[in-house]
């Protein structure tokens, strides 16, 4: 789906490239980020992001499937993608802790949202956020997502189970807040 860059007023969606190894590693061995998320572990080592790097260059496209690194001009400040999870699609992203609190995520969750509901045939997508991130909720509130549900998840940083909460946005909320 990135196979041009995608771009907004502020950031670039581009494929990932090897010279990013070095910034993930960077931007990733965060425990405030790493904690957040499910399946990254901590720390986060050069090898865990060359590892990470090298699954998204093996990757085919697929229409309503990708990763993407978010980038100001050509710096790598974050990832988003979409893909198969809980019976249906599901986004996740992360931003580096330098980039917090300045409406990237914001902006970088509404365009990649509308890309896959542009390529989709998908009336939903789904996404979540552990209980304890509340910004990402935030994030998502934004752009129209709603709680739907609550599970436990594991969190590989952390070494343990979370309490999570499940959102999902529909192609009609979305469309109706975009227009």
């Amino acid at each position: 789906m990135f196979q041009q860059s995608l771009r907004t007023e502020r950031l670039v969606f581009r494929p990932f490239e090897r010279r990013d190894i070095a910034r993930i590693a960077e931007l990733m061995n965060n425990w405030d980020v790493a904690r957040m998320l499910a399946m990254p572990p901590y720390p986060y080592t050069k090898a865990d992001a060359r590892s990470f790097v090298d699954s998204q260059l093996a990757l085919a496209p697929v229409a309503e499937h990708f990763t993407s690194a978010i980038a100001i001009g050509d710096e790598l400040v974050g990832t988003i993608g979409v893909g198969p999870r809980h019976h249906g699609p599901s986004i996740g992203y992360w931003l580096g802790e330098p980039y917090w609190g300045q409406g990237y995520m914001t902006e970088a969750l509404a365009a990649a949202t509308r890309l896959f509901f542009a390529s989709s045939k998908w009336d939903w997508l789904g996404s979540g956020y552990f209980l304890d991130n509340p910004a990402s909720f935030a994030v998502q509130r934004k752009i129209g997502f709603t709680v739907v549900g609550e599970s436990i998840q594991s969190c590989v940083a952390r070494g343990e189970k979370v309490r999570h909460f499940d959102t999902r946005l529909t192609r009609v909320d979305f469309e109706a807040r975009v227009a």
